[in-house]
């Protein structure tokens, strides 16, 4: 389970209209405040799955360490769901700034994070004992299956490769679009209107 999931479960879970799942504990509060801190990106901002450990056996950085699109709006939630309107606004705005043509990727990274994963990742092989490990692989996948995974794999890290040398920017998106992105975004603006017509005429306050 990474850092993100988590601590933003009850919004995995389940979607802040409930009152007797989500109270704004200190607990609830302290641990959304923690993660934030610890999570938040300094270069692309928005929130991390993962800190940024890229030797650490147990942290699988999909081709270099970055923000995630639905634990953002994840976090968006949060704060709509505690009247914190404008923060919420914030992250949202941020998320738009890096939808193409209106869709969503699932995670960003940088250039040079991701060329960094492939010095340190992928072309040791640590990244493949991670992706395949044995411990978590489901029992009856064949070796055949694993070699045609790797060929989509080093398929896609070469295409990413020519992007970079195309100049592609200060980021690259992956998985675009995706659903669930979009499903988070889209709970997001929900539990602000419900939040919105619920507390009409109720000064906004931060918790």
């Amino acid at each position: 389970m990474s850092g993100a999931f988590g601590g933003m479960s009850p919004f995995f879970f389940g979607t802040g209209i409930v009152p007797d799942i989500f109270k704004a504990d200190e607990i609830f509060i302290s641990t959304m405040k923690f993660l934030e801190d610890t999570l938040w990106d300094p270069d692309l901002g928005m929130l991390q799955r993962y800190l940024p450990f890229i030797e650490d056996p147990n942290t699988h950085v999909h081709a270099g360490n970055g923000p995630w699109v639905q634990y953002t709006a994840m976090l968006a939630q949060y704060y709509y769901f505690t009247w914190n309107v404008e923060k919420g606004d914030t992250i949202m705005d941020i998320i738009d700034s890096y939808s193409t043509d209106g869709y969503l990727c699932e995670h960003l990274t940088t250039p040079d994070r991701f060329h960094e994963f492939m010095t340190l990742e992928w072309l040791p092989g640590s990244d493949v004992n991670k992706e395949f490990a044995p411990d978590i692989m489901v029992d009856g996948i064949t070796y055949d299956l694993i070699v045609e995974e790797l060929n989509h794999m080093k398929n896609s890290y070469d295409q990413i490769k020519r992007r970079i040398e195309a100049g592609s920017g200060r980021y690259l998106t992956f998985a675009i679009p995706l659903m669930w992105s979009h499903a988070e975004y889209a709970m997001a603006l929900l539990l602000k209107t419900w939040r919105q017509l619920q507390d009409t005429g109720v000064k906004q306050h931060i918790l």
